[in-house]
């Protein structure tokens, strides 16, 4: 009789069907060198879709070019925190919306903090830049 987590492993890694199931943990079985291939590539972090997207929105006309909208995100994101996923669609059906809303405002929050950031410290470097450099040499 397979286990739970045997199960999940097998729907994950079909080819492993016709390994021996034993009571190695499914992890474990995972990690074993060259049995198996882990793919990484669907793993996004839930935020990334939902700070692009109210950025869009809410920075629209923005004197930024690509590479500091890049930035003001990663600042962004760094202030949420990780939930890491496989389908944004399926983490959706399991929040509630008050769960949905208060991520709403984390991220609108966020953004705001990022811009502000992003904008003192350009600022800074432009005065820094117009400082006389010190030549003590």
């Amino acid at each position: 009789m397979l286990r739970l987590v045997d199960k999940a492993c097998l729907s994950v890694y079909p080819e492993s069907i016709n390994a021996k199931l034993s009571d190695t943990p499914c992890w474990a079985r995972w990690l074993s060198p060259g049995e198996y291939r882990l793919n990484f590539d669907t793993i996004t972090n839930y935020y990334e879709q939902r700070v692009i997207q109210k950025m869009q929105v809410m920075l629209p006309n923005e004197d930024f070019d690509e590479d500091q909208l890049q930035d003001i995100a990663c600042i962004a994101l760094n202030q949420l925190p990780g939930r890491y996923v496989r389908s944004a669609a399926i983490m959706d059906f399991f929040l509630t919306d008050e769960q949905q809303n208060q991520m709403e405002i984390e991220v609108v929050e966020a953004i705001q903090q990022a811009k502000q950031f992003f904008i003192e410290q350009t600022n800074a470097d432009k005065v820094l830049a117009r400082l006389p450099h010190n030549r003590d040499s």
